[in-house]
């Protein structure tokens, strides 16, 4: 029978890792509060910078100095302390109800919008090498969605499967929508989006518990250090203010996250495969 190790209290967990924070570049402006990105369709600094960190940044000139570019991810994954993920999986058994004597998961994780560091000096060492610094821009409004399994749950977001049994256990989860839909890995899920008025680069907690019976498929992500947007991935959408056409508009940026390239076993510690797409996330 599996012993059960004591686990930390989610907020505990998050206190441990000092991740009430946010990612951060090592270039960041202390230009005036009142300034502003413009909308690339008025000035549109992007063409200064290589086409990788096009593709890996939204990029925006500032309304009164020259030299600055404020940006905002538009990929993310789970967030990196040297080639550590800020990533826990525990194997643990149901004591009763239901599922009394199976095994099931509790996943803390830590996503992060600036997570590939190696993208990140990127961006870095071209601003450097043109003179300018860099800020991420601040939205005055988030909405995070997760993706568990196709079962799409929104920003401070709680989710909990409600099973029964006839023949077999038959587990539903109220998706975004209200709907309630069939979950084969999703027992119960806390999400948590940014705050108003934060940085685009505020790190993003989240907590799962799954369904009995989804061991090997996590195993099989951990063995070969495998991208887990099958099972799992998340978007927030940032609402963020810009000038355009000498006018205060707000605009919408997307990043994108999931966690990849984490290898290990359940209860023990995870770290980063090396290999050439992984080492983007290394620092």
């Amino acid at each position: 029978m599996f012993v059960r190790k004591k686990v930390l209290g989610f907020n505990e967990w998050l206190y441990y890792l000092g991740l009430f924070s946010v990612s951060t570049f090592s270039i960041i402006s202390t230009s005036s509060l009142s300034a502003k990105p413009v909308s690339p369709s008025d000035r549109d600094v992007s063409n200064y910078f290589s086409k990788d960190v096009q593709d890996n940044f939204y990029l925006f000139a500032d309304s009164v100095d020259q030299n600055l570019v404020w940006f905002a991810s538009k990929k993310g994954g789970v967030e990196l302390r040297g080639s550590e993920p800020s990533l826990t999986i525990d194997k643990e058994t149901w004591a009763g109800g239901l599922f009394q004597g199976k095994s099931y998961l509790r996943i803390f994780g830590i996503l992060s919008p600036n997570a590939k560091a190696s993208d990140i000096k990127q961006f870095e060492v071209e601003a450097q090498q043109l003179g300018m610094s860099l800020s991420p821009v601040y939205a005055n409004e988030s909405k995070t969605r997760y993706n568990i399994k196709d079962i799409e749950v929104e920003n401070h977001g709680k989710a909990q499967a409600v099973c029964s049994v006839s023949r077999d256990i038959d587990c539903k989860v109220r998706n975004s929508n209200g709907e309630y839909i069939p979950s084969s890995l999703l027992f119960k899920f806390r999400g948590y989006s940014p705050s108003k008025k934060v940085s685009v680069s505020q790190t993003i907690p989240f907590t799962l518990t799954t369904l009995p019976g989804v061991e090997a498929q996590f195993l099989d992500l951990l063995v070969d250090g495998k991208s887990w947007s099958s099972v799992f991935n998340v978007q927030t959408q940032w609402a963020v203010e810009v000038i355009k056409d000498g006018q205060t508009k707000t605009m919408t940026l997307h990043t994108n996250m999931t966690v990849e390239c984490v290898r290990g076993m359940f209860g023990q510690m995870l770290w980063l495969y090396d290999s050439e797409q992984c080492q983007k996330y290394r620092e």
